[in-house]
């Protein structure tokens, strides 16, 4: 990806650090299954909107995001991380920004 906006989404599945440690992620609950039907909804809007729609089998979508940003970043193209995730604030930089959103519930 030379230039754009990308959205990074899970897939369903194990992932490096799941098979790394058999207890990653067992105590958090299940995406509720309302949200799980507008997935779909949302890769099409994205699509639709000109948004490339980035998943990775293996990958969580914060692995996506944070090695996207750093690469970017390395190359001297700016990158806004658009998250409610405060984990990323650990990439912001002079040419990485976050900018944080809340959820809805």
């Amino acid at each position: 990806m030379t230039s754009g906006m990308a959205a990074a989404f899970d897939l369903r599945g194990p992932t490096f650090r799941s098979e790394l440690a058999a207890d990653y992620k067992a105590t958090r609950a299940a995406m509720p299954s309302d949200l799980a039907e507008q997935i779909p909804l949302v890769h099409e809007a994205c699509e639709a909107l000109g948004v490339q729609v980035l998943t990775f089998a293996g990958f969580e979508a914060d692995d996506v995001i944070g090695t996207l940003a750093i690469r970017s970043a390395a190359e001297g193209r700016p990158v806004a991380i658009v998250t409610g995730d405060k984990d990323f604030f650990q990439l912001v930089n002079d040419s990485n920004r976050h900018q944080g959103v809340q959820s809805a519930r």
